[in-house]
Formats: C-alpha cells, sequence, structure tokens
C-alpha cells in the first residue's frame, strides 16, 4: 500500500505583540504625554499650606501648625481661623503678568524684576478695616512722603539716595481694625535686585537697623519670628519689634527684600499689637511678592 506524502511543516507563526494602548505616533514604549499641573496652582497650594504653618508654628508651636498643612487652597487664603487672633484676609491670587513677561525669580530674569503692576502687589485690606486717609490706597508716592516714615535727621539722606538710585515707583496701602491695630503696607520698586539690597544695607542700615523708624526708634529683633521664614521663596524679610513703652504705640514691623521691590510692613496698636496678625500679615505680603 503506497504511503502518504508527508506534509510540510508550516512556517513558525510570529508572536503577536500586545495591542499598545497608545496611538502609533507616541511610539511603542511612550506613554501619553501628562499635562503639567498649572504651576500658578501648585505654587499657590505650597504656599498656602506653608503659609498656615509658619504662622501657626509663630504663634502655637511646630505641632499644631504641621497638623495644619493638609488644607488644599487654589488661591492665596485669607488664613482667617476664629480662635488664634488672625485677621479674616478676602481671597485673591496672583496678578496677571504681561504675556511672555516671567515672575520675578525665574529663570531668565537675572534682575528679579517684577513685571506685574506695582500696586496689584499690595496686599488687599482684611474684612472690617476701615483705609488709612492719610495715605490713599493705591496711590503713588513720592521720595519724601517714603522718607517721612523716618527719624527726622535721616529723611533727607533716604530722600536723596531715593533720588540718586534708579527708582521706578512707590506705592502703598493702610487700614485701621476696629481693635485700632494700624496696618501701613509700603512698596518701593527699583530697577533691579541690587538696586534694592544697595539701598536697603547703604540708606537703610540693613540688618543693623542704624536708621530707625518714627514709630520704633528702639526696634529689636523678633525673636517669635521663625528662623526657617526669614526667607520665603526668594524674599528675605526682616522683622523687628518696638520695646513696650508705657503710654506710647507698640509698633511690629518688617522689611522684605524681594527682587526689584523693597517691602515694609509697619503694624501698631496702642497698647500691644498682636503678634499672630501681625505675622499673618507679613507671611502674606511676602508671597505675593515671591
Amino acid at each position: 500500500m503506497p504511503t502518504a506524502p508527508p506534509v510540510p511543516a508550516l512556517p513558525p507563526v510570529p508572536p503577536v505583540p500586545p495591542a499598545s494602548p497608545w496611538p502609533a505616533h507616541w511610539g511603542p514604549a511612550t506613554a501619553p504625554p501628562v499635562k503639567p499641573a498649572f504651576p500658578h496652582r501648585r505654587w499657590v497650594r505650597a504656599a498656602a499650606r506653608w503659609s498656615v504653618a509658619a504662622v501657626l508654628f509663630a504663634g502655637s508651636g511646630a505641632g499644631v501648625a504641621h497638623a495644619l498643612t493638609q488644607a488644599e487652597r487654589t488661591s492665596l487664603p485669607g488664613l482667617a481661623t476664629e480662635h488664634d487672633g488672625r485677621w479674616d484676609y478676602p481671597e485673591f491670587g496672583l496678578p496677571a503678568l504681561p504675556e511672555g513677561a516671567p515672575r520675578a525669580f525665574a529663570q531668565g530674569n537675572p534682575g528679579q524684576v517684577h513685571h506685574a503692576d506695582l500696586r496689584e502687589l499690595l496686599l488687599p485690606a482684611p474684612e472690617d478695616a476701615e483705609p488709612l486717609d492719610a495715605l490713599p490706597d493705591g496711590a503713588w508716592l513720592e521720595p519724601e512722603d517714603f522718607a517721612a516714615l523716618y527719624a527726622e535727621e535721616s529723611r533727607e539722606g533716604i530722600a536723596d539716595a531715593l533720588v540718586t538710585h534708579p527708582l521706578r515707583h512707590i506705592t502703598a496701602r493702610g487700614w485701621t481694625m476696629p481693635d485700632r491695630t494700624r496696618t501701613e503696607i509700603y512698596l518701593v520698586r527699583f530697577t533691579t535686585g541690587a538696586v534694592t539690597d544697595t539701598f536697603f544695607h547703604e540708606s537703610l542700615g540693613g540688618h543693623r537697623d542704624r536708621i530707625r523708624l518714627t514709630a520704633a526708634p528702639d526696634g529689636r529683633v523678633d525673636e517669635e519670628w521663625p528662623r526657617n521664614a526669614r526667607r520665603i521663596g526668594g524674599v528675605e524679610t526682616t522683622v523687628r519689634d518696638s520695646a513696650p513703652d508705657p503710654g506710647k504705640d507698640h509698633t511690629r514691623y518688617a522689611y522684605f527684600r524681594a527682587g526689584d521691590t523693597l517691602g515694609l510692613v509697619i503694624q501698631s496698636h496702642p497698647d500691644n499689637a498682636a503678634e499672630v496678625p501681625f505675622h499673618q500679615t507679613v507671611m502674606l505680603q511676602a508671597q505675593l511678592l515671591g
């Protein structure tokens, strides 16, 4: 009986790779591009959590602060609570920039220039605040107006320095709270961060406080200000507290060196300028400048 011819072997079937869930133009081993979180929102959330921690650290200790770092925010918060003395600031965000302009401390901005309108970098007043009639809200000030904050023997030199240094603008905002706490905020913008540093150290005495504010001639280092808050982002803070003196206002104040802008917050009260709202105000103003 004749045998059947052998059946030819079939060629091996190549394994079929699993179907890629990604479109072909992303490549066989590349995940789809992930849209990054909006950097401003990410910065704001981080700033909000950190500001709550630092303010509460200053007033109540690091343990309480750590417990409050989990709050999610989408804009700079007022940090308002019922029990710890903080003021009820409105929610606000960073001001808009001209198209293509970098933030002050971004790469590609070596002069650390703020491109936003300087008046929009002023901290808004909290709820229940009454504006100061003597300090037009968001108005442009003359060098002599800023120099008038200092002891009489220093005013002429400060005013002259503001004229000789490349100065752009000075603006201010102020208010009084129902408990009679008075707040003044001044922003002085120069052309670059280097000019700001020179003016701060040479004309205002720098950290040694050789040049004294009229409202706080005996200002001293605020020992309650956390060391890790002396630099907030790119903003360097110098915080002072006047010695108690019966019959005179108690004054706290803080300088900010924020690139091309020098900031000054002055807070005073006939008896006691409370620590918590002062630190809260300093933190929020520093974040706006950062």
